[in-house]
């Protein structure tokens, strides 16, 4: 009752997370238990004990049917990113089995508002779903469609990651280096051009389109960031 009553009332992220641990770990059988992890998944004001008790449902209670709905639910419905994608993450690593969890997580990474959660769902689709049919088209779909830069760089980068090398996606990368819609608001942005343009040098350095993208890049493009790492490339390139 004491460590019920500290993750219910206490305004402290580390006190309340301790107490649900504590709880947990010596009391994880007794009848009141699985309500005061669920009520925390819920209702808890803080985002990191909704995390902990995600965490904590999971690990502890994950043949009960009703855990799955109530981590989806957090997943969709949870008004923090960080929530929903602590959920995302424990459902796509405990439940990759299921046959509706790939579908269910492509939904995610197309639907989600958060930038951050649609990256995580994409990692976890190209990591632990490559084989999949279909699954190559749908990324490099994504990494030309979703509407945020970050989310494409990022598509990118776990193209290149588990499709390294590859000969039949060559098209792909020329074509995202070229026609990809970005326009820079700030210094900190990463340009889809540019991430598209350093796979090719680093995974297709000899072919000999490279050098024409990254001499049209160098004079052509719109964003001055692009141009300038550009010109440095072509730099490098004409030492070697």
């Amino acid at each position: 009752d004491i460590l019920t009553s500290r993750i219910q009332s206490d305004n402290s992220y580390d006190i309340s997370r301790n107490a649900l641990q504590e709880l947990v770990r010596g009391w994880k059988d007794a009848p009141n238990t699985l309500n005061v992890i669920k009520d925390c998944v819920r209702n808890d004001n803080d985002k990191d004990v909704r995390c902990t008790a995600i965490k904590e449902l999971t690990r502890g209670w994950k043949n009960i049917p009703e855990t799955l709905n109530l981590l989806k639910k957090s997943a969709q419905q949870d008004s923090n990113s960080d929530v929903r994608r602590t959920a995302l993450i424990e459902i796509s690593h405990k439940w990759n089995s299921e046959p509706e969890t790939f579908l269910w997580l492509k939904l995610r990474a197309q639907d989600d508002g958060s930038p951050d959660v649609r990256r995580t769902a994409i990692k976890e689709l190209a990591r632990n779903w490559k084989d999949e049919p279909g699954i190559l088209l749908w990324l490099q779909h994504r990494a030309q469609n979703d509407t945020h830069s970050a989310v494409r760089c990022s598509t990118m980068k776990e193209l290149a990651r588990s499709w390294k090398k590859d000969a039949s996606i060559l098209d792909f990368w020329q074509e995202c280096a070229v026609q990809d819609a970005f326009r820079r608001d700030n210094k900190y942005q990463v340009n889809p051009r540019e991430t598209a343009l350093e796979v090719l040098m680093q995974q297709y350095r000899r072919n000999s389109k490279i050098k024409t993208l990254l001499r049209n890049a160098a004079q052509d493009d719109d964003d001055e960031k692009l141009r300038e790492w550009a010109t440095l490339q072509m730099r490098k390139l004409s030492c070697e």
